[in-house]
């Protein structure tokens, strides 16, 4: 975690290891090709088992389990025969003939690897590791076991029409007649003996799937009553254990996130117990790893939550295969949906797996900006971006892709000669313009405030505001301080506390009065944050809601809708209550508490100085904050970006990072904001360069 620029260039793989990324993301795209076919008319199990096998002897190939030669000549012949199998039902049926292609563009691929191992001699594959408990960070985990292939769910073929018996003939005398009958009864027990047939079948394997046909024990034992379970196999304990384990991580992935009034260090536990429920799954085993991508498509709702828990547990977990399980869950879910996006998203930058850039530039490439823009998320968080690929993206289609570009370009290489042409061509884009506006500050762009001061009483007036209370000097924090006196919003006033200039006191003081109630919190927590007053009172909040609420009340017109799911199911007389009122500790919102203090404290604060916290601005104030103070997330990346403006340097920090990470961060950051701190109450803000 330091603040070195990332390569100007993608670092570059050899051949041979390009090519097998390559090829597993061809057949990977031909799997879902298959999964994606509309109404086959022949059965495609057949293909989808061979492009199954071929990823995973591909997989053996890549993370080298057995000869690697030997499986790539094996995928090559596997994947041969699955475009064979496709070569009759492809037909007009345009995903069926891309499937096709792209597995002969597979097998072509496929060549450079088997040419350069067959110029070299057989090598072992790597030794067993023992596993590591996690300590500060998850462990890379070491699990022997099969390659984790998918299970290619297909389209079945049409069913074949039912089978026609040849009609009887009429009879024309009584033996006839006898022997028509007799025909009609055999046919009739041919069709109850195959009814039967498939009924025991289906009943012996159910059976099997169940634990090897236990039975309960019907005799009962001293001190028992009878009948008791059977004991369950192995196989399902493992099963039933790596659902808990699966769950405990989904749970504590959605909890990792502070909330108001936590203090972000006490969400280290939480990451420990992560971190043992991984440890427990690679303890169980491979039956235990297999079963996770499952465990997501399994799932009768989709469960952002659950894509989490499935892309941090096998990212975990040494090999290419796991990390393409990951993929494969996230993609099942779907990267479109917001929720599911930010949760692969942070699980992604958390785990430790070795091939993650590669898979990363991968998805970077894929043609469904959700995925590309996922990707661009987790290689600029983790510094993996190349100066080569963000300039690339910043001139992506997607605006969230070019967005999340500009911010990650601004921020490793501020003087980059292309960046000053990318940000005046982002800023004609309305829906690029917050994030040019955040890019221009962290890059020391001379347009840092005037751009975002045209834009104050726009549409994105808020955003505008605290971009520019990044870079804000004493004009700017004045500006900000009119224009929420003229038309004041949270958004605004909120801006007005992180510029910290002390004649806005008594206005923020004045907006206690407000109507808006937002306006009069934002105002509190403004006043806070420039005097340190730590004027605080107890309020009371809403009591907890349910995560998952009732379906949607359908519209009855002008009945009285129904009355809660928990009081239709409680008894009369013990009805549940709507819950008891939370109470947190925040800045007052009493006007007469605040003119008090400004009273007898207001000499303090010179006019024309900057103030955060009762003190003189300098960096350290920053760090003292973003280190100590009780701040959400967003608050907390505010001022990460501050403290990159305030000292022309920068180090990777992310409020949603491990604790050990981000204590290390915090760490690098002491000495840089001590340099930067002689002068306090000053609006400076040095210039930015490149460190390359």
């Amino acid at each position: 975690m330091d603040g070195s620029s990332p390569p100007s260039t993608p670092p570059a793989l050899p051949a041979w290891v390009q090519a097998f990324e390559d090829a597993q993301a061809q057949v990977s795209q031909a799997a879902r090709c298959l999964t994606e076919a509309a109404e086959p008319q022949v059965d495609l199990k057949p293909a989808a088992a061979l492009v199954s096998r071929s990823l995973a002897v591909l997989y053996d190939a890549i993370d080298h389990r057995r000869d690697r030669l030997a499986d790539v000549q094996q995928t090559r012949e596997t994947l041969a025969e699955a475009v064979a199998a496709l070569a009759g039902p492809s037909g007009d049926d345009p995903k069926l003939a891309q499937a096709r292609t792209l597995l002969g563009e597979a097998r072509d691929t496929l060549a450079d690897p088997e040419s350069h191992f067959a110029g070299l001699p057989a090598e072992r594959p790597p030794a067993p590791r023992d596993l590591m408990a996690s300590q500060d960070q998850v462990s890379l985990h070491w699990v022997a076991r099969a390659s984790l292939a998918p299970k290619i769910q297909v389209p079945g073929p049409p069913p074949p029409p039912p089978l026609e018996l040849p009609p009887l003939d009429k009879p024309k005398n009584v033996e006839q007649l006898r022997e028509t009958i007799a025909k009609v009864e055999q046919r009739a027990t041919e069709r109850r003996e195959a009814r039967a047939e498939h009924a025991q079948a289906r009943a012996e394997a159910q059976q099997e799937r169940q634990g090897a046909g236990a039975q309960p024990i019907s005799e009962s034992p001293e001190g028992f009553a009878a009948p008791i379970d059977p004991a369950i196999s192995e196989y399902e304990l493992t099963g039933r254990r790596t659902r808990e384990l699966f769950e405990e991580v989904a749970m504590l992935g959605s909890q990792r996130t502070p909330q108001l009034g936590d203090q972000w260090r006490t969400i280290d536990f939480l990451e420990k117990r992560m971190f043992t429920a991984i440890d427990a799954v690679a303890a169980l085993g491979p039956v235990a790893l297999h079963a996770i991508e499952q465990l997501v498509s399994d799932s009768p709702a989709k469960d952002p939550a659950g894509g989490f828990a499935a892309a941090m547990v096998l990212g975990s977990f040494e090999g290419r295969d796991a990390l393409a399980a990951a993929e494969r869950t996230i993609r099942s879910l779907g990267a479109g949906d917001p929720e599911v996006a930010r949760y692969a998203a942070e699980a992604y930058k958390l785990i430790p797996h070795p091939h993650l850039a590669q898979a990363m530039r991968t998805m970077l490439a894929d043609q469904d900006e959700a995925y590309r823009h996922l990707a661009l998320d987790v290689l600029a968080h983790r510094g993996l971006a190349s100066i080569e690929e963000l300039v690339t993206c910043a001139n992506d289609s997607s605006p969230a892709v070019a967005g999340v570009a500009l911010t990650a370009l601004a921020l490793a290489a501020p003087s980059h000669p292309e960046l000053p042409t990318l940000l005046i061509q982002s800023l004609a884009l309305p829906e690029l313009a917050p994030a040019t506006w955040l890019a221009m500050a962290l890059s020391s762009h001379p347009s840092a405030i005037s751009a975002p001061a045209a834009a104050l009483s726009g549409p994105d007036g808020e955003q505008a505001a605290l971009a520019m209370a990044l870079t804000a000097d004493h004009a700017a924090a004045q500006q900000l301080t009119e224009q929420c006196t003229a038309a004041p919003t949270p958004g605004l006033t909120a801006a007005v506390g992180w510029a910290g200039a002390s004649e806005s006191v008594p206005e923020l003081i004045d907006l206690l009065r407000h109507g808006d109630e937002g306006v009069v919190t934002a105002a509190a927590y403004a006043l806070d944050r420039i005097t340190g007053a730590q004027l605080y009172e107890e309020v009371e909040i809403d009591p907890e809601e349910v995560i998952v609420p009732d379906g949607p009340t359908p519209d009855v017109g002008d009945l009285e809708p129904p009355p809660p799911l928990a009081k239709q199911v409680s008894d009369p007389r013990d009805e549940p209550s709507s819950g008891s009122p939370d109470t947190m500790s925040r800045p007052t919102t009493d006007p007469r508490r605040w003119h008090a203090y400004w009273r007898e404290r207001g000499d303090a604060f010179k006019e024309g100085s900057r103030f955060r916290r009762g003190h003189g601005y300098t960096p350290v104030v920053s760090l003292w904050e973003l280190d100590g103070w009780l701040l959400t997330a967003p608050e907390r990346r505010f001022l990460q970006h501050e403290l990159v403006v305030r000292t022309g340097q920068f180090v990777r920090f992310d409020p949603l990072d491990l604790v050990a990470v981000q204590e290390d961060a915090l760490k690098t950051w002491e000495p840089i904001v001590q340099r930067s701190s002689s002068i306090p109450g000053s609006w400076s803000r040095p210039g930015r360069r490149s460190s390359s």
